[in-house]
């Protein structure tokens, strides 16, 4: 059966290489390489079939029948079938003694069992397209027609494939060339291949090929005669499968506006390249249940939530979450399985930036240390407690080896603490106040302090981070006051984009005192190196504060945590826990346009004022320093 849709495909997922047939150089390899056969007339499967010495792959060839992918097969067409067509192919055949009883055994029940990964890790891992003869003495790197890559080594004597032997070579056909070989060739999985056939750490491996889509390409298929009811049928089909987890994110749909949005993460890279260069942590179904139960109580979610994007001061929308249990499996699955992948070409080169790139083998026998951090293929940056990157904390064990990478399979989920519960620093940029402007009082401006002027200052008194702090100013008599939104946004952060989780944190606010302005207005500076004329000035600035966290209950009014009143002094930049323990009901992890807020207040009073107070209040940043224990954590304000 002649079948050109299929020789399409077949063509279209290989790109292997002619080797031309450019003469020796030498007489010995003249001699030993100038057998082209002499048999042109048959094609492949007459050439298999005439040699006694290829019996068991002709068997096998017979019995395999051609999938399109890995659950259409084409009925009544087999591999036998396809070395007999017009399709220009080289073979590379194992010869009898290359089977054990078991392994022939092995293929045969492949054949009535799983006749696609028969196809995949035998048929289509021996058969290239076009015609490879020997020679000239080069290696040439082939693809099969599985994907996958090979060296043909011509140099030897005799020749290789994948570092088999080859018996006979250059046997011609009419639509090809025949070589035999002494052994199987190697298979590898490439890690998709792993995960859906494997059957190795069902879990985590379920969870990611859920993420299958196949389509029917209509135009690509051939249509036959309509059916009975007039509809129409096809005698070649073609499939595509695609899979979410391939890319970096997808919309997962809602059936209103009003609904919960959120995206589906992804691994951002195709698992199944095999030109990738991968390493992945695979957890065992016990590191994929234990990390479940450790970090669910984080993914705790409310029947709904405040819609901030469509919320006014007066007018409260509320977003459904739809079901808050199927969205706490969703998101604690999703964020266990997305950040595990990593390209080797991604990485910072061995030894910083003078160095050079990490090479495979390199990483697999490097601990990792000669890096500041590894880069996942989502963008994160991973280090080790000690900011210095060793490997062995994430891929313990022994590589396995994937075709397009190694796995390490590992019984437990290793990330750091920084990573799934993250601290959540906020720079208060001037929209981040501005969450409800009819209850924003007095104003909101940047101001810039170059640390690299003031250094003395600096080193007396307190580094701004990013130069930069942000003044509350009051209008007339008015105490400032505004909403500070709780979501990550700095950008030295370990987590950039972190989002409150369903936990407990300890909140600071980076403080400045307001006569780092006062230098930046009268250029002044070399008086402030007197720490009595700095003890002067901030006793006539010092910040009354009140403070009130708003977070989601399900109810348009929200949650408020106590009413915090802080006394500071303004004499350095300082690191002020203001709401210690605060304990957040919900997470807002994975939603968009959902986030608890801080209520700032500047509070001195008239009679605060004549005591030394002022109402303008600056701010470097704000930290939420997550807690997994009742353990306070003091922040250092000069690592900035």
């Amino acid at each position: 059966m002649a079948n050109k849709k299929l020789f399409k495909t077949l063509g279209a997922i290989t790109t292997g290489a002619l080797i031309l047939a450019t003469p020796s150089c030498t007489d010995t390899w003249d001699e030993h390489y100038n057998d082209l056969g002499t048999a042109a007339g048959q094609n492949l499967r007459e050439q298999i079939q005439s040699k006694p010495e290829l019996s068991i792959f002709a068997e096998i060839a017979s019995k395999a029948k051609y999938y399109k992918d890995d659950v259409h097969p084409m009925n009544d067409y087999t591999f036998a079938d396809l070395l007999q067509s017009g399709q220009v192919m080289t073979v590379w055949a194992p010869e009898n003694s290359a089977f054990t009883a078991e392994e022939k055994a092995k293929w045969l029940e492949m054949a009535e069992t799983d006749g696609y990964n028969l196809q995949k890790q035998f048929m289509t891992n021996h058969i290239s397209m076009w015609r490879h003869p020997i020679s000239i003495a080069k290696k040439d790197t082939l693809n099969m027609t599985n994907g996958k890559e090979m060296v043909f080594d011509m140099t030897t004597t005799p020749a290789t494939m994948y570092d088999v032997e080859l018996a006979q070579h250059n046997i011609a056909a009419s639509n090809g060339t025949l070589h035999t070989v002494k052994g199987i060739l190697p298979f590898h999985f490439n890690f998709y291949e792993y995960l859906k056939f494997s059957g190795e750490n069902p879990l985590f491996s379920q969870y990611v090929i859920d993420k299958d889509t196949t389509y029917f390409i209509e135009g690509s298929s051939i249509e036959g005669l309509p059916d009975e009811n007039g509809n129409p049928t096809y005698v070649d089909s073609v499939y595509v499968t695609s899979n979410l987890m391939f890319s970096s994110s997808a919309n997962v749909s809602t059936s209103t506006s009003d609904k919960r949005h959120m995206s589906q993460k992804g691994f951002a890279a195709s698992l199944n390249w095999e030109s990738g260069k991968y390493i992945m942590a695979i957890p065992t179904d016990a590191a994929w249940t234990n990390t479940y139960e450790k970090i669910k109580s984080l993914y705790t979610y409310a029947e709904s939530y405040i819609d901030r994007e469509k919320s006014g001061a007066k007018d409260i929308v509320m977003r459904p979450s739809e079901n808050p249990d199927s969205l706490t499996d969703l998101s604690v699955k999703m964020d266990i399985a997305t950040p595990i992948v990593f390209d080797l070409d991604r990485q910072g080169k061995i030894g910083g930036e003078e160095g050079a790139p990490w090479t495979m083998e390199q990483f697999i026998a490097s601990k990792g240390t000669e890096a500041e951090y590894f880069l996942n293929t989502r963008g994160d940056t991973l280090r080790n407690i000690e900011n210095k990157w060793d490997k062995t904390e994430l891929f313990p064990g022994e590589p396995v080896e994937m075709s397009n990478g190694y796995a390490y399979i590992s019984d437990t989920w290793n990330l750091p603490k920084e990573y799934y519960f993250p601290d959540v620093e906020i720079k208060p940029y001037s929209y981040m106040f501005n969450l409800y402007s009819e209850t924003f009082k007095g104003s909101v401006s940047p101001e810039t302090f170059t640390n690299s002027l003031y250094p003395e200052i600096v080193a007396k008194y307190g580094k701004i981070s990013k130069d930069q702090f942000y003044i509350m100013k009051p209008d007339g008599s008015t105490k400032p006051e505004g909403n500070l939104i709780l979501q990550g946004n700095y950008d030295l952060a370990y987590n950039r984009n972190a989002k409150v989780m369903s936990g407990k944190y300890d909140i600071y606010m980076v403080l400045v005192p307001y006569w780092y302005k006062d230098i930046l207005d009268k250029g002044n500076d070399s008086l402030y190196l007197d720490s009595a004329y700095v003890d002067s000035v901030a006793n006539i600035s010092k910040n009354k504060l009140k403070l009130q966290v708003i977070y989601d209950n399900g109810t348009k009014n929200g949650g408020k945590g106590k009413s915090i009143k802080v006394d500071w002094d303004a004499r350095k930049v300082d690191t002020v826990l203001v709401i210690p323990d605060m304990e957040f009901p919900y997470s807002y992890q994975n939603l968009e346009h959902s986030y608890p807020i801080m209520s700032i207040v500047s509070d001195a009073s008239n009679s605060d004022v004549k005591k030394g107070y002022i109402r303008e209040l600056c701010i470097d940043r704000v930290i939420l320093k997550s807690k997994e224990d009742d353990t306070v954590v003091e922040v250092d304000p000069s690592n900035n």
